[in-house]
């Protein structure tokens, strides 16, 4: 046997392999066949084997629906009409999950696929977008919701359905915030709107409660309603605000965007998206491989233009909204109506009417300021000290880099915390959002990426790490929190270099707390809503400015309209 294996006759390793090879006589160097060595099995020991087979059990094979289907006193286990999808001689026709037989599996031109069948990556399905057949085009079902709103819900005197006023009802919203009151009307009449409005008065249910109630079902890649947005984080939240509205209806809504998988994003609209809340660049990416058409998009929206012209969104917005058809309504929302975003307005929209929600000075009174100079050496610690507190805590910094180096030093600081920033994988995004938003950690390190698209609720601090470049990011970042009445405390640690830039950033904001130095051990930092700042003194209207770099005329000096020269003088 030794020789054998050695002369690589029988691999060593399959010893079972024997059993598929004849006989062979391992008393030789040579390896010989059984029969010039032994003699040939007799009939009778082969129908004594075939005999045994025959003995054994055979596997009952069960489908959905149906009973066992049995193997009644058939020896022959190979019989290929018991492993076929076709019946096997005297036994009853297999049936498919609904009662039916089961469809063919060949298909032929103009036909869907079989089930299960493969096809290969990136091939087009058999069956047409538009072909009514598919079984994802359904019919137009009724809605869910059958009684009627309260008497005090007001948002069923905006034109809204019994359906979805109810629905607000049950999440205890019955009063229309400004921006919902003034655009609502105008939208379910069928006008293009323009709205101007900060982050967090409402926006999403401003816009996205007239398009499902306006919108019919759409068909496999031709959706009926679009929303873009800058950001993965907006795009997740839209849709997840308006998820019960749009089952109410019996609409299906995915998103769309990049970072993730481009196959579950095909299949959904494949299958017969009706509203899709997308990113302009993923969305460009599919209308190039034909995967997704705008043609028949009745309602398109554009929310955040403003971050859209900041992140440099706006070819491909328009790129996008071009590929609309003539009949469609356009919503455009913004926290400013100027620049891009008035060209934009002014290219797609017809007979706009344009809403600006007003401030009111209650809800911006639920937020107190505080200004804390610190020393570079110690503002990790002073922001440590801060996010000590129960408060749920979220910091905002200008770079990726930095979030994860503060992350990182607040670990060691002794403080749990997450980052949350476009460098991250979509997976890492969402489940640090989503610790954050469930409690399991109190510290969410930020880019501006943050500032607009995540809602979480109870928020108690928001610290501007790094100060903002400008004033709509310190107000976008900074609410954050305060949100829906609730109050806040922001937070903006200043360096000694930083102190010009800030102290602009103040006067623009309408800002007068003054800023206050701390140290890590300062015991203010533990309890800063119990603590009240000073404010900057109001300047003298009647003193006159100094020019940089020169001192105040002395007193007496006479004027150049006299012909005395000029006594400034250099510091």
């Amino acid at each position: 046997m030794v020789e054998v294996f050695r002369r690589g006759l029988i691999p060593a390793r399959n010893i079972n392999f024997w059993r598929t090879l004849p006989l062979l006589d391992i008393t030789s160097k040579t390896a010989r066949p059984a029969a010039e060595s032994q003699e040939p099995r007799s009939a009778k020991q082969h129908n004594a084997t075939r005999q045994t087979i025959g003995a054994i059990p055979a596997r009952p094979a069960t489908y959905r629906g149906t009973a066992p289907i049995t193997n009644p006193g058939n020896a022959n286990v190979g019989n290929r009409d018991q492993r076929s999808d076709r019946p096997a001689q005297g036994q009853p026709e297999r049936r498919w999950n609904n009662g039916g037989p089961r469809p063919p599996q060949n298909s032929g031109p103009g036909q869907r696929g079989g089930f299960g069948q493969r096809r290969r990556p990136g091939a087009r399905p058999s069956f047409s977008p538009t072909d009514d057949r598919h079984p994802d085009v359904l019919p137009e079902l009724p809605a869910r919701v059958q009684r009627k709103p309260a008497e005090g819900n007001l948002f069923a005197k905006l034109g809204l359905s019994d359906g979805s006023a109810v629905l607000l009802e049950d999440r205890s919203i019955t009063v229309p915030t400004p921006i919902q009151e003034m655009t609502i009307p105008d939208a379910m009449a069928g006008r293009d709107v323009c709205g101007k409005a900060r982050t967090g008065s409402g926006k999403t249910l401003a816009f996205g409660l007239p398009m499902i109630e306006r919108m019919t079902r759409g068909k496999p890649g031709l959706p009926a309603g679009l929303i873009l947005v800058p950001t993965r984080e907006l795009a997740n939240q839209v849709a997840r605000a308006l998820s019960d509205f749009a089952a109410e209806r019996r609409f299906r809504i995915i998103t769309v965007y990049g970072g993730v998988p481009l196959g579950g994003q095909v299949r959904g609209i494949r299958m017969g998206a009706d509203i899709i809340v997308a990113t302009p660049g993923r969305l460009n990416d599919l209308i190039e491989r034909e995967i997704v058409s705008m043609e028949q998009v009745q309602v398109a929206v554009v929310d955040e233009a403003d971050q859209m012209a900041d992140f440099g969104f706006m070819p491909q917005v328009e790129r996008i909204l071009d590929g609309l058809g003539e009949k469609r309504q356009v919503l455009l929302f913004s926290a400013t109506l100027d620049g891009e975003i008035a060209r934009l307005t002014k290219k797609y929209q017809v007979d706009a009417v344009q809403h600006e929600a007003p401030v009111e000075d209650e809800e911006e009174s639920t937020i107190s300021h505080r200004f804390i100079g610190v020393d570079p050496m110690e503002k990790v610690a002073v922001s440590a000290s801060i996010a000590a507190g129960p408060d749920r805590t979220i910091m905002f910094v200008r770079t990726q880099r930095a979030a994860e180096r503060l992350s990182i030093n607040l670990a060691r600081e002794g403080v749990v915390n997450g980052t949350l920033h476009g460098g991250l994988s979509q997976n890492r995004r969402e489940r640090a959002l989503e610790d954050f938003a469930s409690g399991r950690i109190p510290v969410l390190v930020a880019t501006n990426i943050a500032a607009r698209g995540i809602h979480v609720d109870d928020i108690g601090i928001v610290v501007h790490h790094d100060p903002p470049e400008d004033l709509k990011t310190f107000v976008h970042r900074s609410g954050r929190t305060a949100r829906a009445g609730a109050s806040g405390i922001v937070v903006t640690l200043v360096e000694p270099s930083q102190a010009r830039d800030v102290s602009m950033l103040k006067r623009q904001a309408g800002i007068k707390e003054s800023v206050v130095s701390m140290n890590a051990t300062d015991p203010r930092l533990a309890d800063l809503a119990g603590w009240e700042p000073p404010f900057d003194a109001e300047p003298d209207p009647n003193q006159r400015s100094e020019r940089r770099g020169y001192a105040p005329r002395p007193a007496g000096a006479q004027g150049n309209g006299g012909g005395a020269r000029r006594t400034w003088r250099r510091r």
